[in-house]
């Protein structure tokens, strides 16, 4: 399951990013930071800008998933993950942070983070729902390609 995950992961992130790969100070952000300029009304990090991307729920959980872009080349820096559960298996807001892959497919930091927190404390409606997105997001991503190919 973790081998299908991750590819799923990087096939979604890859696709429409051709970017460069997240840096630690950038996945630390994307965990920790960002929730805290939420909760406290600061500003965001200079030299980056955010934009919210589809997100999803069910009777317990709602997921939001916001793009980190960098200012100077529009480029995707991550992907953050907010989840608000009332779930029994971890009520509260939750942030994840999931890494950029780059065109030159340079290993981004915090893969193997992500990854373990996946696996061990996302609760299973989390998990849910993150695929549920992943496979959208690839379907749409393979939807845009094919028509940009027959447009040509």
């Amino acid at each position: 399951m973790k081998s299908v995950l991750q590819l799923a992961f990087i096939c979604c992130i890859s696709i429409p990013s051709f970017c460069q790969s997240t840096t630690e100070a950038e996945y630390n952000y994307m965990k920790r930071g960002y929730a805290q300029i939420e909760t406290s009304g600061l500003d965001l990090k200079r030299g980056y800008f955010t934009e919210v991307m589809k997100g999803l729920n069910n009777d317990k959980i709602t997921v939001t998933f916001t793009k980190l872009l960098r200012e100077k080349d529009k480029s995707i820096a991550g992907i953050i993950v907010k989840s608000v559960s009332s779930d029994p298996w971890g009520s509260g807001t939750k942030y994840w942070a999931i890494p950029a892959v780059s065109k030159e497919g340079a290993e981004s930091y915090g893969w193997d983070l992500f990854f373990n927190e996946a696996s061990n404390l996302m609760s299973p409606g989390v998990k849910d729902l993150i695929f549920k997105w992943i496979a959208y997001r690839m379907s749409y991503e393979m939807n845009v390609a094919a028509n940009n190919v027959r447009r040509n």
